[in-house]
């Protein structure tokens, strides 16, 4: 395994090649509401607090943060999935738009609600979490309407992310039909995985499951370095795509057909862990259509990770950050 710990010169160059790359994005689009407020006092009900509630916001989360990771490194984001038939639905038009997403592949599915996911926070602790969701698998119609746009599109786009949070967007069907035109039209695929049928995402070009979920998908236990090269290598095999481990506290692993490769952290603290992965694969995509080998796209991924990491929930980071970030480490490593 070959261990990097320093990067080259040309990520800098690559972070300044991101800017107007489109990325198409696919996946289940979640709409994050944080309402923050004060705990006063303890209620006379039940031994609950009661948090009066100063002021609320609205962040794109799931596939959506994904391509708002995207945009706010500079790249064209084009989100494809499905919203409910509700006022949540032009709230999270209103929020794509502020963020500069495209939101034209977009379809209303009356089956279910637009998603949304409301966290109470006081103090800076979040206190509870309120789900509004319906999960099931979209239904052939709705998944043939996503498919339309995506064929009638196809070629703007330099790459295609599959975001799949396990809401019902990502279909077996979706998925093997969304691979077999990318195959034909020459683009690569990046999954972020959620389901444990390596058949779902067989032939993408990049896989990025976490920890646990390579595990359950291996059904291996990962107790050291070793079992971990064995679980990459495994679903490299299975999967029949290169495979991105991310490890957390513990870096990330890439397995590929010729070698394995460590990335260690690059976080210097680790304040909120939420919606890293996305950070992690829309890095990866807007490196590999700026020109990145895998290798130097994951590395500048692991940096962009370090930075959202250290900021309070669904968080972003920006190409002057990531470049400030990668300058910083350089100096550090020539001291």
């Amino acid at each position: 395994m070959r261990i990097i710990h320093k990067h080259n010169g040309k990520l800098l160059d690559l972070v300044n090649n991101f800017n107007g790359k489109k990325v198409l994005v696919v996946g289940d689009i979640i709409l994050d509401r944080y309402m923050f407020g004060d705990v006063l006092r303890i209620s006379p009900e039940a031994p609950i607090p009661i948090v009066t509630i100063d002021n609320e916001k609205y962040v794109p989360g799931g596939a959506s943060n994904s391509a708002n990771n995207i945009a706010s490194l500079g790249g064209n984001a084009f989100l494809v999935g499905v919203i409910g038939n509700d006022e949540m639905k032009e709230k999270m038009h209103s929020i794509l738009k502020l963020n500069k997403i495209n939101s034209d592949g977009l379809v209303v599915d009356d089956s279910r609600p637009t998603i949304l996911k409301t966290r109470v926070v006081a103090q800076n602790q979040q206190l509870l979490r309120i789900d509004n969701e319906k999960i099931h698998f979209i239904s052939e119609d709705i998944e043939n309407q996503l498919i339309g746009y995506i064929k009638k599109n196809i070629n703007q786009f330099g790459i295609i992310v599959i975001s799949d949070y396990g809401k019902g967007v990502v279909t077996k069907s979706l998925a093997r039909r969304l691979i077999i035109i990318a195959h034909q039209t020459g683009k690569k695929v990046i999954v972020d995985p959620k389901q444990k049928d390596p058949e779902f995402y067989h032939g993408a070009y990049l896989i990025t499951p976490n920890i646990k979920e390579a595990s359950e998908i291996t059904k291996m236990d990962p107790k050291s370095e070793e079992d971990i090269t064995l679980i990459g290598k495994k679903l490299l095999l299975d999967l029949g795509a290169n495979i991105l481990i991310t490890r957390g506290k513990d870096g990330m692993t890439l397995c590929q057909e010729k070698e394995i490769v460590h990335v260690p952290t690059k976080a210097r603290e680790v304040y909120d862990v939420s919606g890293a992965g996305d950070t992690v694969i829309a890095t990866i995509a807007l490196a590999l259509v700026a020109g990145a080998d895998l290798v130097d796209a994951v590395v500048l991924a692991n940096y962009a990770a370090g930075i959202v990491v250290g900021k309070f929930g669904t968080a972003t980071t920006n190409v002057q950050e990531l470049k400030k970030y990668i300058e910083e480490e350089s100096k550090g490593h020539e001291t």
